[in-house]
């Protein structure tokens, strides 16, 4: 046993992936696109603003970066695989 503290918390998303999907989104603004099929948990953590690639610059306050994200992109899913997973819609809306 090591007693050690535990490093820094990073947030958001840690695949290149989703910086990828952000910036394609920003490009064709208002149109919907399926960005994949996830836990129903992905969602929800992007529509909070924990996802970085989908803020403009650096939150520290979760209620700024939910807020951010409310005011300039629209999230929504549909069920698949009885419930399990959701298809993940989004949209910038600039």
């Amino acid at each position: 046993m090591e007693f050690v503290d535990p490093p820094p918390e990073e947030r958001g998303q840690r695949s290149k992936r989703w910086e990828e999907i952000a910036e394609t989104l920003r490009a064709n603004r208002g149109k919907w696109a399926n960005v994949g099929n996830f836990s129903p948990g992905i969602a929800t953590a992007i529509r909070r603003g924990k996802y970085k690639a989908f803020l403009h610059g650096k939150y520290n306050d979760e209620n700024a970066a939910h807020l951010h994200m409310k005011q300039h992109w629209e999230v929504t899913t549909r069920k698949t695989d009885n419930g399990a997973r959701n298809d993940i819609y989004i949209r910038y809306l600039g």
